[in-house]
């Protein structure tokens, strides 16, 4: 089998990307790995993507001529190492790429060759060492955190490799404006929101009599849709959608988003829409302060502030306050853009071609 494919003008061989979803996982480090392996490919090379993954999201990776591999390894384990090993040889790849908190430094170091370099996405440190060949933490303010890296890992830092689903990536340059008065919300608590923060957010804003629509987007791992309809029926605003194809026209068509901290709140930057961003899982923390410390967002990043008042309260004050949207939205423009994704591969190809 060919290791390597030409592609604008450099030689680049096959990446793997490994990453899992399920309920309590959601689908956030997928659309990273995948963001990433879309890149790769465009510039010539090859791309597999490993893990547990719905058909669905197998679907969203083939649009991409990304290969999707399903298995059930679990993360971070023995087998999980054999495995990827396996598929590393057999494909011949010159890059893997981890995307999960289980991938510990033994595992890292383990599954490096001369032959395979490795990349690792973080999301804060939680490990005493790191040890790939190229560390990534593309959150906001990380590039004031001190990662336990070895002296050959290449650290980068920050939303300027952040990697979104590459439908955003063809975003144009111009936003698109603001209405004076909010009249369409849209609700998204990301692939799974395994606690039903959907349900509580849209009891907290049917009260609201301002609005007109109000769009509710679930994603491919979601399993409470019975409260959502029972919902939908005494309140007809209400509209659902599941695991859509095109997040990028629905954030467009919104005047403002209420969504988990996750992937998607980068997505809407790019969209550029005001947002309210709760803290579904501990490790959204970071970012729902993050990104309401930088004035892209009001946020709720402690369970206890999960309510239906503070909610209610809190939508209403940036529904009625322009001047704080439009400042959101411009904060946006000028901390993201959509080229995160081909930095990292940059990155991976510079450092293939200074080890030559």
């Amino acid at each position: 089998m060919e290791s390597y494919i030409y592609g604008q003008n450099k030689l680049i061989g096959t990446a793997i990307f490994r990453a899992d979803t399920g309920p309590h996982r959601g689908i956030g480090h997928f659309i990273r790995c995948l963001s990433l392996a879309g890149s790769w490919v465009e510039k010539g090379g090859k791309a597999y993507i490993v893990g547990k993954f719905n058909d669905s999201l197998a679907k969203r990776a083939r649009k991409l001529n990304v290969i999707p591999i399903k298995y059930d390894k679990k993360q971070g384990s023995t087998r999980d190492l054999i495995e990827l090993k396996n598929i590393c040889n057999t494909f011949n790849g010159v890059w893997t790429c981890l995307d999960g908190y289980d991938f510990g430094p033994d595992f890292v170091s383990s599954l490096r060759s001369p032959k395979s370099r490795v990349l690792q996405f973080a999301d804060g440190p939680i490990w005493k060492a790191y040890c790939p060949d190229i560390l990534v933490d593309q959150n906001l303010r990380s590039e004031t955190l001190k990662y336990p890296t070895q002296d050959k890992t290449r650290v980068l830092l920050g939303p300027s490799y952040v990697c979104i689903d590459s439908s955003f990536k063809k975003q144009s340059i111009e936003i698109l404006p603001l209405r004076n008065s909010v009249k369409h919300v849209l609700v998204t608590m990301g692939g799974s929101d395994p606690e039903n923060r959907t349900k509580l957010v849209l009891e907290s804003i049917m009260n609201i009599k301002e609005f007109n629509e109000i769009t509710v987007v679930t994603g491919p791992n979601f399993k409470h849709f019975k409260s959502l309809d029972d919902l939908k029926t005494v309140d007809s605003r209400v509209s659902l959608i599941n695991n859509s194809s095109n997040m990028r026209l629905l954030f467009e068509n919104s005047d403002m988003i209420i969504s988990s901290a996750g992937i998607t709140s980068y997505e809407i930057s790019i969209v550029g829409r005001p947002m309210i961003l709760i803290a579904i899982v501990k490790n959204q923390i970071g970012n729902a302060n993050a990104f309401q410390a930088e004035g892209m967002s009001y946020s709720i990043s402690t369970d206890d502030l999960v309510t239906r008042n503070n909610i209610t309260e809190l939508v209403k004050n940036l529904a009625c306050n322009k001047l704080k949207r439009s400042s959101m939205v411009r904060f946006m423009r000028n901390k993201l853009d959509v080229h995160g994704a081909d930095r990292v591969v940059i990155k991976m190809l510079e450092y293939k071609d200074n080890d030559k």
